[in-house]
């Protein structure tokens, strides 16, 4: 995979969690969120990206 592909995929996947994070997480408590996973997302993936966000709200 050349660098070009690889910085396209990685802008695309932070547009995405960004998406994500302001659909499902604002204005949430962290307990809240985790419990309601988004259709055709793992649960363990979601907890994971939730505990991240988290970490980075309370920076």
């Amino acid at each position: 995979m050349d660098n070009e592909m690889l910085q396209h995929m990685t802008v695309m996947h932070k547009g995405w969690r960004e998406m994500l994070k302001s659909k499902y997480y604002k204005g949430k408590t962290f307990e809240d969120v985790i419990t309601s996973v988004p259709a055709g997302v793992d649960p363990s993936d979601w907890r994971t990206m939730c505990e991240k966000w988290n970490k980075w709200e309370e920076q």
